[in-house]
C-alpha cells in the first residue's frame, strides 16, 4: 500500500513469490499462504529484483554484482566486483547470463565459479530462458538477430533475422522462440 509495484518474480516450483515496489521494500510470500508475508526487506541501494529461488531467497543484481537475499533479510553476496549489465536469469536463479564490453558471460550465482565468456555480440537487447532452462535466446539489436542457444553446451542453436525485435519469450525445452517487433507484431 502506497507505493507502487516496481517488479516481480515467482520460483521456478511455483512456491515463493515475490514484489519489489518502488521504495526499494521487498515482500516475499510463500504462494500456498497468500495472506501472510514470509520476509520483508529493503532491497540492496540501485539493486533490481531478478528472480527468486525455490527456498524463497530473492537474488538482486546490479552493475557491480549480484545478491541472494533470504526472508529473513540475511544478504550473501555472489560474484561481487565482476561489473557487468545482466542480460537474463534462469527461472530457478542458479545461473545468469551478463553482458560487458561486447561478450556474454555464463554464469552459476552460487559464488563458486568466475562468470565465464562464451560469444560476442555487437549488443545484448531482450533476452530470456526457457522455462525449464535448457536454452535461452538473445536478442542483438545492432546485428539485427535473434539467437538461440543451448544451455548446457552455450551454442547457438539458431539464428535468426529480426532486424525491429524489442522482446523474446522461449518455450518449454526451447521448442518456440517468440520475438516481439517495434511494429506491435509477433513472430
Amino acid at each position: 500500500p502506497g507505493s507502487d509495484l516496481d517488479t516481480a518474480a515467482v520460483s521456478a516450483n511455483g512456491r515463493w513469490a515475490a514484489v519489489e515496489q518502488h521504495d526499494g521494500i521487498v515482500r516475499v510470500w510463500e504462494v500456498a499462504a497468500t495472506a501472510q508475508v514470509r520476509g520483508r526487506f529493503r532491497a540492496p541501494e540501485g539493486a533490481r529484483l531478478r528472480a527468486v529461488d525455490a527456498r524463497g531467497r530473492s537474488l538482486f543484481s546490479h552493475a557491480e554484482g549480484f545478491w541472494r537475499i533470504d526472508v529473513a533479510g540475511r544478504v550473501e553476496p555472489l560474484s561481487q566486483g565482476f561489473p557487468a549489465r545482466v542480460v537474463s536469469v534462469r527461472a530457478d536463479a542458479s545461473v545468469a547470463v551478463l553482458e560487458r564490453e561486447g561478450l556474454l558471460y555464463w554464469t552459476v550465482l552460487d559464488g563458486s565459479v568466475a562468470p565465464v565468456p562464451f560469444t560476442a555480440v555487437a549488443a545484448a537487447g531482450a533476452a530470456a530462458f526457457a522455462p525449464d532452462g535448457s536454452g535461452f535466446a538473445v536478442v542483438d539489436p545492432v546485428q539485427g538477430s535473434v539467437r538461440l542457444f543451448d544451455a548446457a553446451s552455450r551454442r547457438v542453436v539458431l539464428r535468426a533475422s529480426a532486424p525491429d525485435a524489442t522482446a523474446v519469450a522461449v518455450g518449454p525445452s526451447s521448442r518456440v522462440v517468440v520475438v516481439g517487433r517495434q511494429d506491435g507484431r509477433v513472430s
